[in-house]
């Protein structure tokens, strides 16, 4: 069990990192958008300007012009999605499109099956059967989208198809 801790541990520091890149790199840019191209404006005239010239001035703009927006509707999304995920079917929906993010999908569902495997082999090499293992494993399974495919993994065992 304490390699499950480690490797949910390891699989939460390596997400860490891209997160705080991103932050970063969006930080700069809303700086540059906000700050730095409203300053540099009078030294372009608009004649003659190239399209992505005139796409920055215009994305400068409209920042400038809804920056409360920029704040409110990402927080706004993360309370309605912490407050749907109360509901089961919700949460369900919201597992699904987490294992279906490419990159983040994938190592959530590499992180949650390696807690299984490593839960079910253990329970498997201490004598509980086959089917009892895996269903005391599943109950280490955050992701209900996940647990619900295990659960018809389990009826396919039990059935024999």
């Amino acid at each position: 069990m304490d390699w499950a801790i480690q490797e949910k541990n390891n699989t939460r520091q390596s997400l860490i990192q891209p997160l705080l890149s991103a932050a970063s790199v969006g930080i700069a840019t809303l700086f540059m958008l906000t700050e730095l191209l409203p300053q540099m404006r009078p030294m372009f005239p608009n004649q003659n300007l190239p399209a992505e010239t005139r796409l920055l001035f215009w994305l400068s703009d409209q920042i400038q012009a809804h920056a409360w927006d920029l704040w409110v509707i990402p927080l706004l999304f993360v309370f309605l999605l912490k407050i749907s995920s109360i509901h089961p079917k919700t949460r369900f929906l919201i597992d699904q499109g987490i294992l279906k993010t490419p990159i983040i999908g994938l190592l959530r569902t590499r992180q949650e099956l390696g807690l299984l495997c490593q839960h079910w082999s253990l329970l498997y090499k201490n004598g509980l059967p086959l089917i009892e293992a895996l269903q005391e494993s599943r109950q280490c399974l955050n992701n209900t989208a996940l647990n619900a495919k295990f659960t018809r993994i389990e009826a396919h065992i039990v059935t024999g198809k």
